[in-house]
């Protein structure tokens, strides 16, 4: 009934894994809410009150848990209204350090704005600048706003994609004729994320 539902809430949020969550998003802000599950996916730990409590029916439960082979997942970049940011979902499986048995998930939103803009203090030359395109062709971060979280014009998609790394016959986000250079961003995780760096450098 609603007061039981009420009173494990409570339970939950009050516990010493919730403690230890929150204590660790006000060393590390980026991370706006964090929970725990079980292996059953229930929620047994957050840093604040999610809105379902069992979660192992949510697409990125059932691809973190990937049929008992596990893995971390990253979701796509989305803005997220409710702190006017951009910001990703990241999910990655807890193991028992005795032996090493999977016991539930850890599912953080991240706050990634700082990325966006360390991106933007990039500058080639006087005219230069950088486009950031997600795995699924999706623009990221580009001096030309109207293209954030939009599909990437069918030119750039095609640089992207090709085998050269440098070209001139293209334009900057803003039209105009620049030499670009593009390379798929690498390190850990970098494969998962699918994201492609490119930057450009007016020619006139």
């Amino acid at each position: 009934d609603a007061y039981s539902v009420a009173e494990m809430s409570k339970a939950i949020e009050n516990n010493d894994a919730s403690n230890l969550l929150r204590s660790y998003i006000e060393k590390f802000p980026q991370n706006i809410d964090v929970f725990v599950t079980d292996r059953r996916g229930l929620v047994v730990a957050m840093s604040e009150r999610t809105g379902d409590y069992l979660q192992a029916d949510e697409g990125w439960w059932i691809s973190c848990y990937n049929q008992g082979d596990s893995r971390t997942y990253l979701a796509d970049v989305e803005f997220d209204e409710g702190i006017d940011a951009f910001a990703m979902n990241i999910a990655t499986p807890i193991y028992n350090v005795e032996d090493n048995e999977f016991i539930g998930i850890l599912r953080a939103t991240v706050d990634v704005s700082i990325i966006f803009d360390a991106i933007s203090s990039i500058k080639i030359g006087e005219t230069g600048g950088a486009t950031l395109v997600d795995r699924n062709g999706m623009v990221l971060y580009t001096d030309n706003q109207e293209l954030v979280l939009q599909q990437a014009p069918q030119w750039l998609l095609d640089f992207i994609n090709s085998p050269d790394n440098w070209s001139t016959q293209y334009t900057d986000t803003g039209g105009n004729p620049a030499l670009l250079t593009h390379n798929t961003i690498s390190g850990d995780m970098a494969e998962q994320l699918g994201w492609t760096m490119v930057l450009d450098q007016d020619l006139v």
